[in-house]
């Protein structure tokens, strides 16, 4: 039995393109290309280009394409064609499997959108590495990926974005089982899609609401959502989300084994399959409707359906729908008497099984080895920063330490000073202030140079903090006190020696004489 979920795909594309501007044909794209001298607009079509031959899988082409704008937009110091060219890129990687390199540019491309203060730019870099860890399997990492997306798009007010980053934390945790969250965020990206008439995304959300309630088992609410999505499609005339939902509902209906329905439900998505060209479609449904044929006794239809549908994805190779028709071929077979046909499609079978495990284990590998790779550069700028951090703190220190010993420095050279103020003839009340002055400044360093330990036991918290403050001015008041009676002391004992030298000095004038 193949369900189409079409909806998840829909995220999947909306999550790569979100960031993307609009794109042309591959041929006019060439023409503007070829045309364009070196400035912007060539690099642009250079990106959108990597873009359009992305979607078409040709990876090679595109990832060329994307680095000669790439190349053209860092010649021009156009930030934003370097961003978008770096996002369209990291899509290619990303499709191709290769998370490490696609994870390194939607990075790069996120670190230039910051720069420039593009918060929409930023956001959808989120969307794109949500994708990546999403496509490894990383779902922890996806989910933090779209909530930051989120808060950015609810800053900007960009409902678009919030109702997709809702969708996709949606796909994260039905992909989990956790259908209970995948509901709620789901619901939560159909309100703001509602509110913003976004129809398709309705219907999509819709559809992938039959999904979760199908999935457990709930065929009646599986049932009206899927119907409610179908009549959104219809309105607006996407055929593929058409044949997707009556996909989808002859499941629903053949899990409960109302096989009428099933079939006819089948038999409305096939030709509507049919009428777009999609090959895919078709050979899956016709893949379906072998399997209620097989179960409703009717094996010769199942196996004209089985071959048409085994040939058909052959044509495409579509691995998966090729095994699951060759599957329905030999069941068909055997039920009609043939066994040696069947045995030979059961080998088919077998086969394509094995084949699509050992790709599946290859890109599990492949995953594996760029999630790993990923991981070891992430851990060395880790290592690098946590290196800069120590040498800056080590220089913090220092100055630190410096200035420490320069305020300490003044502050002797200026209670030196004020033994000196005691010659000039300033009035005592200005010593006393100037005294007063210094023995503060002094109380203050004294703060100052404890505040590090007063930090660390008082763990930050303005309590403790305040309390180590007073002890330590109810520990210096004293000493404060003392030294400004001693210091005053002194100085007007030096002032009065000072004066009292000045008054009973002999005058060196020779008194004159009348003669």
């Amino acid at each position: 039995m193949r369900k189409v979920l079409g909806a998840v795909g829909i995220a999947y594309f909306v999550l790569c393109s979100c960031v993307f501007g609009q794109t042309g044909k591959i041929d006019s794209l060439e023409k503007v290309v070829a045309q364009a001298g070196e400035d912007t607009v060539k690099a642009k079509s250079l990106c959108r280009l990597c873009r359009e031959l992305q979607k078409k899988k040709r990876y090679e082409e595109a990832l060329k394409r994307g680095s000669e704008g790439l190349a053209l937009a860092q010649k021009r110091k156009d930030d934003g064609g370097v961003a978008e060219c770096l996002n369209n890129l990291g899509v290619v990687y990303d499709s191709r499997g290769d998370y490490g390199k696609a994870a390194q540019n939607f990075l790069d491309a996120l670190k230039i959108r910051k720069k420039i203060g593009d918060k929409s730019g930023v956001a959808g870099c989120f969307v794109n590495l949500g994708v990546v860890y999403y496509n490894q399997g990383d779902y922890g990492k996806a989910a933090e990926y779209y909530l930051n997306a989120l808060k950015t798009y609810q800053e900007t007010d960009d409902k678009s974005g919030v109702a997709t980053c809702f969708n996709n934390l949606g796909i994260v945790y039905a992909d989990q089982e956790d259908y209970g969250k995948a509901t709620e965020y789901y619901l939560d990206a159909l309100k703001v899609r509602e509110q913003i008439g976004d129809k398709n995304g309705v219907a999509a959300c819709l559809n992938n609401l039959g999904v979760v309630y199908d999935s457990q088992g709930d065929y009646d609410k599986a049932i009206e959502h899927y119907l409610n999505a179908l009549k959104v499609r219809e309105q607006i005339g996407d055929k593929n989300g058409v044949a997707a939902c009556l996909n989808n509902l002859g499941v629903v209906y053949d899990n409960q084994g109302d096989y009428g329905k099933a079939i006819e439900h089948y038999l409305g998505a096939l030709k509507t399959f049919e009428e777009i060209g999609d090959k895919s479609g078709v050979a899956g449904g016709w893949a379906n409707l072998a399997e209620v044929y097989l179960r409703t006794g009717r094996p010769a239809e199942a196996r004209s359906l089985a071959r048409k549908g085994l040939a058909l994805a052959t044509e495409i190779r579509n691995m998966q729908t090729m095994r699951i028709n060759a599957l329905f071929l030999a069941l068909a077979d055997s039920a009609v008497g043939d066994f040696r046909s069947a045995f030979e499609n059961h080998k088919l079978y077998k086969a394509y099984s094995d084949s699509l495990r050992n790709d599946e284990q290859t890109k599990k590998i492949a995953r594996l080895e760029a999630r790993r790779q990923y991981e070891l550069e992430a851990a060395e700028q880790k290592r690098q920063a946590e290196i800069a951090a120590a040498q800056e703190a080590e220089r913090q220190e220092r100055v630190y330490m410096f200035q420490s010993i320069g305020i300490f420095a003044f502050l002797m050279l200026m209670i030196v000073s004020l033994f000196f103020l005691g010659r000039m003839k300033l009035p005592a009340w200005t010593l006393r202030g100037l005294l007063y002055v210094a023995l503060v400044m002094t109380f203050e360093f004294f703060v100052l140079l404890f505040d590090p330990l007063n930090e660390k036991y008082s763990e930050g918290l303005p309590i403790y903090k305040m309390l180590f403050n007073t002890a330590l001015g109810l520990g210096i008041g004293p000493l404060h006190g003392m030294a400004e009676r001693k210091l005053t002391a002194r100085l007007v004992e030096r002032r009065a020696s000072f004066s009292k030298s000045i008054d009973g000095a002999p005058s060196s004038k020779r008194a004159e004489g009348d003669g």
